[in-house]
């Protein structure tokens, strides 16, 4: 037990950037852009007859616009809701600056929304709205990507062999943006350098099918570097409701690096499985 006044931070996202092309459905704020970190915090209280304190506390700038509304809603990155989980709008104090915008402050949460919003950020967006001229906003999925995953010769399943070098070592990062119809690559590796990048469905220690394929992303005179966009329904032959269950289920998928595409070279490959996002 801890003091009532002490509160524990039981997880945080961090660099959440709110767009204008990620809003759905609605009108977009040109030229606006934010930047906001979330901690999720509870306060245990040591007397029993008093439930314990579950928030939610938001750190904000936004720059090229003012904001009047802000708030979590619950919704996938393809949708727009009005189910709103956490109202900061009510702390929103008067701005002198119509260019630019910052708020720092918490909401508390039912201790079932609080889990729900830790286990499950994919369901969960920031909006910052203004009433300026009729309503218009930004927004950002809590969870959009899938960062520094390590590629490794030791995840790789046969009959797929690792690579040469057992020195070889790598980083690769998914980036979900525009609401569900662009999905950006960034893979590094050193001491490999494949022709070949997928991302497969599959559990660790399971070879999987290929889902996407990101080879055309490879930098030309880089070694081991891929790095580029790719429209999810035109070049990866997606659909966003694939997406979604991507940013749903990450532990599900894994990177997988191949030095050419056809054998033998083909099964010379080096392995990132994604990890869990929640606990």
């Amino acid at each position: 037990c801890v003091d009532p006044l002490d509160a524990v931070v039981d997880r945080t996202f961090g660099n959440i950037q709110l767009l204008p092309d990620a809003v759905v459905n609605e009108v977009s704020i040109p030229f606006a852009l934010g930047i906001a970190n979330i901690s999720m915090q509870y306060q245990p209280l040591c007397d029993m007859e008093v439930a314990s304190r579950y928030m939610v506390c938001l750190e904000i700038s936004i720059y090229n616009t003012d904001i009047t509304t802000l708030d979590i809603r619950k919704g996938f990155i393809n949708e727009a809701t009005d189910s709103m989980s956490a109202n900061f709008s009510p702390q929103i104090s008067t701005n002198d600056n119509n260019d630019s915008f910052y708020f720092t402050g918490c909401v508390d949460l039912t201790e079932d929304m609080w889990l729900d919003l830790i286990r499950n950020p994919d369901v969960f967006y920031i909006r910052a709205g203004t009433d300026s001229g009729g309503s218009a906003s930004i927004r950002s999925q809590l969870l959009t990507s899938f960062r520094n995953v390590p590629l490794s010769n030791d995840q790789v399943v046969e009959p797929f062999n690792s690579i040469d070098s057992d020195l070889s070592n790598g980083m690769a990062s998914l980036f979900v943006q525009k609401g569900g119809t662009e999905v950006c690559f960034d893979v590094t590796l050193d001491g490999y350098n494949p022709d070949i990048g997928y991302v497969n469905r599959g559990l660790p220690d399971t070879n999987g099918v290929v889902v996407m394929d990101f080879s055309s992303t490879k930098v030309e005179g880089v070694d081991g570097k891929f790095m580029g966009c790719m429209q999810t329904e035109d070049e990866l032959g997606l659909r966003i409701s694939d997406v979604v269950e991507l940013l749903s289920d990450g532990y599900l998928y894994y990177f997988t690096m191949h030095l050419a595409d056809r054998p033998p070279a083909f099964f010379r490959t080096t392995r990132g499985q994604i990890p869990n996002p929640g606990f």
